[in-house]
């Protein structure tokens, strides 16, 4: 098992119900543009998908730097979850299926801990 893996089981297991959960409240416009670009990733051009991923990566990386309703342990996971799809998005044929899937639990969780109920 690959490193990037475990850390998303891990992230995974820290708050299952809020990727299943994500969308019970109502999220603020800059979650619904993210989520948006992700849904219609496989519709880009490559250069198109290249360009969205640095820009999904550059809004979960300021997300990062505000502060959360998480935890120290937390905040780490998502912070190696964001470095993996940094490196993924530089990849000189990054997979956007991969990308996309991973970004999805990654902006739920964000939007769960920046929005708390």
């Amino acid at each position: 098992m690959d490193a990037s893996m475990s850390v998303y089981r891990t992230a995974a297991d820290v708050a299952p119900t809020t990727i299943r959960g994500a969308g019970s409240h109502q999220p603020s416009g800059r979650f619904d543009i993210i989520r948006d670009m992700l849904e219609r990733m496989d519709t880009f051009t490559q250069e198109g998908q290249r360009y969205s991923m640095r820009k999904i990566v550059e809004f979960i990386e300021g997300q990062l730097r505000q502060p959360l309703h998480s935890g120290q342990r937390n905040q780490e996971a998502l912070a190696e979850l964001a470095s993996g799809l940094r490196r993924e998005s530089e990849r000189p044929s990054p997979n956007s299926v991969s990308f996309s899937h991973r970004a999805k639990s990654i902006v739920a969780l964000l939007e769960e801990i920046s929005h708390p109920r």
